[in-house]
Parts: structure tokens; sequence; C-alpha cells
């Protein structure tokens, strides 16, 4: 038997109003999706008896999205999305036209859960620590191509960069609204490993440019 947390049982008690008997699919990235039948339930907590294995836990080996937190609705559904195309983890950044404070990690988490559980998906990607970009730039794994999207359109397209490049999961950096400073720019283009690419002659928001970008990589199918 396993008591659910508070959380949980509210959306099993109050949101879809399940009895006693009903099966439930239950998963972690630890042990993978089991199928479970409600057994008791009171006023705030349910208990499930846990029968059998459906589904192992799986890695996903996706890219890590990296980018400024920008207006709180518009995070939350770039984190919605991002999960629902594959992505392993998000890395947010802080950069000098940042103007935008991330939410707490516990509300962006709780985003990235669900959004797993509604995609079927048997992993939650990692939402790291908010990190200043040349930190970041100094700490990160060089032996994975990071692809910047640069809003200047000096790289190759990324369509076709991908096209080209079928196999391998390169990390992803979207810059602020405004973009990046001369610095900053400077920095990101002298780190290793780092590509430039265009998502064409438009300038995009930057919640527009992210899922595009994910959406041209095809974390989810690759």
């Amino acid at each position: 038997m396993v008591e659910l947390d508070r959380g949980r049982s509210h959306y099993l008690l109050h949101v879809l109003r399940l009895k006693p008997g009903r099966n439930i699919q239950l998963f972690n990235q630890r042990d993978g999706e089991w199928l479970s039948v409600v057994r008791n339930s009171g006023r705030h907590s349910v208990t499930v008896e846990i029968f059998s294995q459906t589904c192992p836990a799986v890695e996903e080996p996706g890219s890590i999205l990296v980018m400024t937190p920008i207006r709180p609705s518009r995070f939350e559904w770039v984190i919605e999305k991002a999960v629902e195309l594959g992505v392993r983890a998000i890395q947010p950044i802080l950069s000098s036209r940042t103007v935008v404070k991330l939410e707490k990690l516990d509300r962006i988490s709780s985003i990235a859960i669900e959004a797993a559980e509604q995609c079927g998906r048997m992993s939650v990607p990692e939402i790291h620590e908010t990190l200043p970009l040349g930190a970041w730039l100094a700490g990160r794994d060089t032996s994975c191509e990071l692809w910047f999207a640069d809003e200047r359109r000096t790289g190759r397209s990324l369509l076709e960069l991908r096209q080209s490049r079928s196999s391998g999961r390169p990390d992803l950096l979207i810059g602020p609204e405004g973009g990046f400073t001369e610095d900053e720019r400077t920095a990101i283009m002298e780190a290793p490993n780092v590509v430039p690419v265009s998502l064409g002659p438009r300038i995009l928001r930057a919640e527009t440019a992210a899922i595009a970008a994910l959406a041209i990589l095809g974390v989810s199918t690759d």
C-alpha cells in the first residue's frame, strides 16, 4: 500500500472524483509506471495498492533547454511544452537584460510533473537552479554542442542544420527579450562547441523561439 501526498490525493479526490476500487496508473523516474487500485480515501488522503508494472523507467536522452526567465504565464507554458517535446532538463539563466524574477522551483517542478503525466512520458525533466550566464557557460558540459538561437541570424538555418545532422542531442540556448548584450554575445560565441543557428527572417518572442526550435530538433522522436 502507498499513501499519496496531499496534492495528488486532492487531485484524485476532488478533480477526478475517484472512488475506492478504481484503477489508476502511478509512475516515478526510478520505478516506471505501475497499475494500481484506489483502496482507501479520506478527506485529504488516498491510499493505493500497487499491482504490476506496465512500463519500465525510461531516461530521456533529449536536449537541455537553456533560457532566461520570461513573464510567468509564458514561462510556465514553455515548461509544459518543453516537457511534451522531450527535453531532459531545463536550465534558467540570468542575463543583463533579464527583467523577470523566476518563480519558485517547486512551482516550476510541479508544472513539469503535470506535463509529464499528461503526455505519458516516464521521466520528468530536471529543473536546475538559476545561474548567471557567465557561471553557466564556465561550468557547462562542453562535450555537447550548444545551439545558440542567434537573433541576428548570423548562423545557419536550424532546420537545414538539423537535417544535415540527424543524430545527436544538441542543447539549446534561447536569449532574453531584447537579446544578449555585446559582451554576453561575445562570451557565448567564444565558448567551446557553440553553434549559432537561425530561426528565420523574423525576430521571435522567447517562448516562440524555444518551442519552434525544440520542435525542429525533434527531441521527442529523434
